[in-house]
């Protein structure tokens, strides 16, 4: 038996290790690669005093995060989240998600295998969204935390004003630690349980005439918490301040080289993780990622007068590494067998420039203060792959009995052109506002914009190369806030902002999803409950447009998305020697519109949780017969089920994760030196963070041998796969091929007597097929086009073949063909064991849609208008169109101008001829299938000759008054094609027929027979003969 994927559906898990840590002052822990949560003990010795001098306070009652500069809390209208050094030196924070446990509504997202940061906020958000920044640029270094950073600030809800493309959910800043002018000198070392250890040193001090320096160096060598692996990283970081009497500077640089397990986690089958031990790996040993980060920051500031002053700063980032992965691509639970494709990327490139200038002051102006910031900034991101490879899927490793070994190919045997010389560009160009009004002492009110001008491009291939994106535009992005003090110490606040995301995230075919757009509207209040303690409340709504999702290996887009949610936050010292850290977070998310699949309307978002909070309470206890402190802590988090897919097809279970601490602080050998012991996962909690994979794992036979399709027409795509008779090894259709498509029906038959004999399971569709016929044929399995889930009969058919232990699987050629085909098309080779001829084919097909894409990308023509009728002569009214989906994306994607586009709801429509002719199209298109002798409709198909598609075109359009006065009739440009093209890969024939229509000299020598005959001769059994494209007289 077989698992067949529709996408991967593997989720991250939590780790479970002990650790032993040696440390002076900074603790350093072990980070969470793995999604799962593994026990950690750490034993901490600290020396010296803290570098930074701060205080050991769980709360920060300024942030920088908000207006660049240090604004009260209190006075900022969104909430601000800080978690403090104090709170990552008890609690041994080693990675950003090691500190988003102490932040209101921020779980973890897809992290690409453990080698990424990846958040959803708010509800929203994913390992490429940007949303990581360290010092206020937008971060590439895959896993941000390291030994050089001071704290983490989170400004929850559109930050677009000042940091420009994010989505609606936030920014997380990680603030690095500075030289300070005073003398310490840090020194730790750890030891793990899992082996290995680190060490670390941290100097600091006063170098004199203003001048302080840094630098802070790590090393690290430690086993994995899973079975194999290994977690090691290099760490050098200098830093350099000056400051004078009106000026300051301060440069940075850090270079950290890693070599990392590249770790996808488990599967979940039918809502559960495989039963095998928690620790064990699918994949193998080959799995890692490695190379090196670097990052150069500078700043200059300087005090123009007591109420002004400007800053310039420069940031420069590159994260470049390699690396393998053995990918688990299907998994029968039963034998154990797993099925795996030995892959491998070689030279990825991240580099991100960026570069700024603001002027910053707090003048008087007609009586009320104004903390205004004026400001503009650059950003260039660029993300580069070299060379791809991708092995052949194997059957050999067995998950109850592994045997390891497995290493990637890499040579012209596996190399990929389409996924090489990846290359994706953003260029973004700001200028930017924000004042802070004082209209009383009570009143603030917050203005502030964003003219924000982006330039993007991606490109993929080295032999084909490929333009698969270039878009440019502009943004303005406002933000508006209100803030009413009711007494100095609480301050209600709302605001309302806008954001936008053009998508940098790559598919498996290289191609980037449309830009998204967000809205936010939030309220709350804060309350400064003491010097040392603060409280927040915060009620919120966002909207997203166009949110980008990544299913089975494709990117598209959901065109709305909904967020509404409250979040509490308690931080600070509640009593004398008594500090707390707590948070709760409410959050409902949903999918408000998805025409490309409406069953996922309502659907929860991925790796969104419900509900989630955490509280974490440390004490210091001094005792007369003990030299020093004693500090105690502990705590938990709880995080609610999370969706596992848009589909909502699978749910990771909630969890509770507690954590402890106890630590001695004292002089060893006169320094002051800290012990501590650290246990992360308290219980030993099994449990999984986060899915990084979409719709759900189907149990097949190996080569199954009767089949029911959903669809007779799905002949097809079977006739592009198997060899010999399509239909050899089905035993149950519907009758719609023989209803709607004669010619085709009769070529079949004739060839291959024995299709006659396929019983008959229901008419056309899949609401008019029997459950009870499809279980008596005894089926090994059934295919299904994924419309079949929008029907009401759909639940009650499934579960009626899930009780007769008969598999599904659905495939998708005729709603979302530009996304859904290749990956369609794999699930058929893998379920049908014809991978080769299958490859072959998706090679013949995205060798010709690139062709397209790429010269249209590069020529940049002018969209013709189109009219595109459905079925002409089948109706005699006007006018049945498409307005969105299959054949209105295939117009789009061949560079036409639908004039349907959002004249209807849903797929199709009509327009009215008052309408058709007052937008007067430049093109005419008609679709039909009718056979010879079938007079008042378009003939075309397999036994039609051109002289009867061209004469029934003509004679049809004669009777069509109100077509026939369209200019497009009157010049020569109308056309027709054969409908069925539309319903299975054979689209790629509309496509380059639209393409060729449209741009008749810009693809001069495409020629849709050409391909045609190549179909036939390398794909074939059965020759497509006959007349399917037509031009009018």
């Amino acid at each position: 038996m077989n698992r067949i994927p529709f996408g991967s559906t593997f989720v991250r898990q939590a780790l479970l290790n002990s650790k032993l840590l040696i440390i002076s002052t900074f603790i350093v822990g072990a980070p969470a690669f793995a999604a799962d949560k593994p026990k950690e003990d750490t034993l901490t010795v600290v020396a010296n005093a803290n570098p930074d001098g701060s205080p050991t306070s769980y709360t920060q009652d300024d942030s920088t995060i908000a207006s660049r500069s240090k604004t009260p809390r209190s006075e900022i209208p969104q909430s601000v989240s800080v978690v403090t050094p104090q709170v990552i030196d008890d609690y041994a924070v080693t990675s950003v998600n090691d500190a988003m446990k102490f932040v209101s509504g921020v779980t973890q997202s897809n992290t690409l295998g453990g080698i990424e940061d990846g958040f959803v906020k708010r509800g929203f958000g994913s390992n490429s969204d940007g949303s990581v920044f360290i010092d206020g640029v937008r971060s590439n270094q895959g896993l941000a935390m390291d030994s050089s950073i001071d704290r983490v600030e989170v400004l929850k809800g559109s930050a677009s004003l000042l940091y420009g493309i994010l989505n609606p959910g936030g920014v997380i800043n990680l603030v690095s630690k500075k030289p300070q002018y005073t003398w310490n000198t840090h020194v730790s070392g750890t030891s793990s349980s899992n082996g290995g250890g680190s060490g670390m040193v941290d100097v600091t001090g006063p170098l004199g005439n203003g001048f302080a320096f840094r630098l802070v160096a790590e090393r690290q060598h430690e086993g994995y918490w899973r079975n194999f692996g290994t977690d090691e990283h290099t760490l050098i970081a200098p830093s350099l301040s000056w400051y004078g009497d009106k000026a300051s500077f301060n440069i940075s640089y850090v270079e950290y080289k890693f070599d990392i397990p590249y770790d996808r986690g488990t599967a979940f089958i039918n809502g559960k993780p495989l039963n095998i031990p928690y620790d064990r790996r699918i994949d193998d040993y080959a799995n890692h990622a490695w190379g090196k980060n670097k990052r150069l920051t500078t700043n200059y500031a300087y005090k123009l007068d007591d109420t002004w002053e400007t800053n310039l700063n420069y940031a420069w980032m590159q994260r470049r590494y390699d690396s393998n992965e053995v990918r688990a691509t299907a998994v029968d639970p039963n034998s154990g067998l797993v099925s795996r494709r030995a892959d491998a990327n070689r030279g990825f490139n991240h580099q991100t420039d960026y570069a700024s200038w603001d002027i910053s002051g707090s003048p008087e102006l007609l009586g009320m203060t104004h903390d205004i910031t004026l400001g503009a900034d650059y950003e260039q991101n660029e993300t580069y792959k070299k060379y791809s490879y991708r092995g052949k899927v194997t059957k050999t490793f067995n998950m109850y009995n592994p045997v390891y070994g497995v290493s990637p190919v890499t040579n012209g045997s596996t190399y990929s052109d389409s996924n090489s010389n990846l290359r994706t560009n953003l260029y973004s160009r700001s200028v930017f506002a924000k004042d802070s009004i004082h209209l009383t002492d009570e009143w603030i009110a917050v203005l502030g914009g964003r003219l924000q001008r982006y330039t993007q491009t991606s490109s993929a291939g080295w032999v084909n190369p490929q333009t698969t994106l270039e878009d440019r535009g502009n943004a303005f992005l406002p933000q508006l806030g209100l803030v009413y003090k009711i007494v100095p110490d609480v301050s209600l606040y709302g605001s309302y902002s806008k954001s936008f995301t053009p998508s940098t995230q790559t598919d498996d075919n290289g191609n980037v999803a449309s830009t998204e757009k967000g809205t936010t509207w939030e309220v709350g209040a804060k309350w400064q409950m003491s010097p040392r303690l603060t409280s927040s409340l915060a009620l919120y709504r966002i909207d997203e447009k166009d949110m980008s999702v990544f299913i089975n290996g494709v990117t598209r887009n959901i065109p709305k998305a909904r967020s509404t949610g409250a979040e509490l936050e308690l931080n600070g010292e509640i009593a004398q020697d008594w500090n707390l850290t707590a948070n709760y977070s409410y959050d409902k998310t949903e999918i408000v519109e998805d025409d490309i699949n409406p069953v996922n309307v309502g659907n929860r978002l991925v790796n969104a949780p419900t509900t989630m909070g955490g509280l974490y309470l440390s004490h210091t206890l001094r005792f007369s017969w003990l030299p020093g402190e004693l500090r105690l802590g502990g705590g938990g988090r709880y995080v609610g089920s999370r969706a596992g897919d848009p589909e909502n097809s699978f749910t990771m279970p909630a969890y509770t994760v507690a954590d402890a601490f106890v630590a001695w602080d004292s002089k060893l050998v006169g320094k002051n030196t800290e012990l501590k012991l650290n246990v992360k996962n308290l219980f030993d909690r099994e449990y999984y963070e986060s899915s990084a994979g979409n719709l759900r794992v189907i149990e097949v036979p190996d080569n199954p041998q009767r089949l029911v399709v959903g669809e007779s027409r799905m002949i097809y795509t079977l006739a592009l796969v198997e060899d010999g008779n399509p239909a050899k090894r089905v035993v149950g259709w519907p009758a719609d091929l023989q209803r709607l498509d004669p010619q085709t029906w009769n070529r079949y038959t004739t060839a291959f007597p024995a299709i006659k004999d396929i019983p008959i399971i229901g008419n056309n569709n899949f609401s008019q097929i029997s459950v009870e016929k499809v279980i008596a044929l005894h089926p090994d399995l059934v295919i299904l086009p994924i419309y079949a889930k929008k029907e009401s009969n759909h639940d009650s058919f499934l579960s009626q073949l899930t009780q007769a232990h008969i598999p599904v699987i659905y495939v998708d050629f005729r709603v979302d063909q530009l996304n859904n085909t290749v990956p369609s098309l794999r699930i058929l080779g893998e379920a049908l064991n014809d991978q080769p001829k299958t490859e072959k084919f998706i090679a013949f097909y995205q060798k010709h849609m690139e062709k397209i894409a790429k010269r249209l990308a590069g020529n940049k023509p002018i969209k013709p208008t189109v009219m595109l009728q459905l079925h002409l002569g089948d109706k005699s009214d006007c006018c049945t169109t498409v307005g969105r989906g299959n054949l209105a994306d295939l117009l789009a994607f061949a560079g036409g101008d639908n004039i349907a586009v959002s004249r209807f709801p849903g797929v199709y429509g009509k327009i009215s001829p008052e309408a058709l002719l007052t937008v007067n199209p430049d093109i005419y298109i008609a679709t039909g299938s009718a056979g010879p002798g079938q007079t008042g409709r378009l003939q075309l198909g397999s036994e039609v000759t051109a002289a009867q598609a061209q004469e029934s075109f003509s004679g049809v359009l004669g009777q069509q008054k109100v077509i026939s006065n369209l200019n497009a009739i009157q010049h020569g440009k109308a056309w027709a094609v054969w409908h069925n093209f539309y319903l299975s890969p054979w689209h790629l024939l509309d496509v380059e027929f639209f393409a060729k229509t449209f741009h008749p000299q810009l693809f001069a020598d495409m020629d849709p027979q050409q391909t045609l005959d190549e179909m036939n001769q390398q794909f074939l059994a059965v020759k497509e003969t006959g007349t399917y494209w037509t031009k009018l007289k």
